[in-house]
C-alpha cells in the first residue's frame, strides 16, 4: 500500500513537471491573434461573467442619479435633436409623452455632429441648474449649479466635454466646486459625455443588442431577479445569458433605458411599493409625490399616496 502511494506521488510530480514545461512553451512561443482588437478589447464593449458577491461601485447612487438626470434632459430635447439632425437620429415619440418610444443616434456620416449638439445641450441644461421632477438628484447639486458665475459655468462646460485634461484642471475644479459630493456629480457627467458612454448607449438597439432578461428558465430567471440589470443580447430577443456589461456606466445607462422602453411589470411595481413602505411616512409622501409629478398620465384618484389602496387590484393598475 505504501509503495502504491509513493508511485502515485511520483506520477503526480511527473505530470506536474510536464504541465509546467508545456506552460513555459506556450507562454514563450504561442501568441493570441485577435481580429479588430481595438473594438473587441475596448472596455465599453467588454462582457463579464460575474462571480462572488456584489460590491457597491465608487460613487454609489451618484452614478444612477446622474444618468437619470442626463436621460431626463435627453428626453426633453429629443425632438429638437431629430429636427436638427434628421439623417443621424431615429426618433419615435411616446403616446404618453414620457421617454420616447425609440431614440437612437444612427451610425451615419454626421452622427458625431448630432452627438456633439446633444452633449452641449445637456451640459447647458445641467449647469443652468433648472429643477427636474421625478429625478432623485441631490437638490444641493442643482442649487450649486444655479449659483455658478458665467465664467465658472463656461469653464465647467469645457471641462465636462473635453477628453484631454491639463494637470491644473483638478485643482481648478476643487476651487470652483469645493464640495466633494458635487465634484462626483461633475465627474460622473464628464464620464458619460466626454468618453462617449451616452453615445454608445444611444447607438445600441433595444431588444437586439441589449435588454432585460425574460426567460422561462427558472435558474436564469432567479439570477436576473437578483440583479435586475440590462444584459447583452446576441440577436432579437435572444439574451447572452449569465453575462453583464463590464463597463459600469454603460450597464447603468442601458439598464435605465431598458426600463424606460419596457416599463415595470406588476410584480416590480409591487416591490417598489414594498420598498416605499419601509421608509418613514414623510419620506413616503415626498417620494411618491415626485413620481406622480413627473407624469401627467397618472390617474387623479391615485395622485396622492393616501388614495392608494394596494389591495384594490383595479386601483393598482391605475398607478
Amino acid at each position: 500500500c505504501d509503495e502504491t502511494k509513493c508511485q502515485r506521488r511520483d506520477d503526480s510530480k511527473l505530470v506536474a513537471r510536464s504541465l509546467g514545461k508545456l506552460y513555459e512553451l506556450l507562454d514563450g512561443s504561442a501568441r493570441d491573434v485577435i481580429d479588430e482588437a481595438d473594438e473587441v478589447l475596448h472596455h465599453r464593449f467588454q462582457l463579464v461573467y460575474p462571480m462572488g458577491h456584489y460590491s457597491r461601485p465608487d460613487g454609489g447612487d451618484t452614478r444612477w442619479h446622474m444618468v437619470q438626470l442626463v436621460l431626463d434632459y435627453v428626453k426633453c430635447c429629443a425632438k429638437d435633436l431629430q429636427l436638427n439632425h434628421a439623417p443621424s437620429v431615429e426618433y419615435t415619440p411616446s403616446e404618453r409623452q414620457e421617454f420616447p418610444s425609440c431614440l437612437r443616434i444612427l451610425n451615419s456620416a454626421s452622427h458625431l455632429q448630432a452627438y456633439t449638439w446633444l452633449c452641449n445641450r445637456v451640459v447647458s441644461d445641467v449647469l443652468g441648474g433648472a429643477p427636474r421632477t421625478g429625478v432623485l438628484i441631490d437638490s444641493d447639486f442643482m442649487d450649486e449649479m444655479g449659483k455658478l458665475s458665467a465664467a465658472d459655468r463656461k469653464w465647467l462646460a469645457a471641462f465636462i466635454l473635453s477628453k484631454d485634461l491639463k494637470q491644473q484642471d483638478a485643482a481648478l475644479l476643487r476651487k470652483i466646486v469645493p464640495t466633494i459630493g458635487i465634484q462626483k456629480y461633475i465627474l460622473c457627467l464628464r464620464a458619460l459625455l466626454a468618453h462617449d458612454v451616452l453615445l454608445l448607449a444611444l447607438q445600441k438597439r433595444y431588444r437586439v443588442e441589449y435588454g432585460l432578461l425574460a426567460t422561462t428558465n427558472q435558474e436564469v430567471a432567479t439570477y436576473q431577479r437578483q440583479i435586475r440589470m440590462a444584459v447583452p443580447f446576441r440577436a432579437k430577443d435572444v439574451a447572452a445569458e449569465r453575462t453583464e456589461f463590464g463597463h459600469m456606466d454603460v450597464a447603468i445607462t442601458l439598464t435605465l433605458l431598458s426600463y424606460y422602453y419596457h416599463g415595470l411589470t406588476d410584480s416590480q411595481i409591487e416591490q417598489v411599493f414594498d420598498d416605499l413602505a419601509r421608509k418613514d411616512r414623510s419620506s413616503q409622501t415626498a417620494i411618491y409625490a415626485s413620481w406622480v409629478e413627473a407624469s401627467e398620465n397618472v390617474n387623479s384618484s391615485v395622485r396622492s399616496l393616501d388614495g392608494v389602496n394596494r389591495e384594490d387590484q383595479g386601483m393598482m393598475e391605475k398607478c
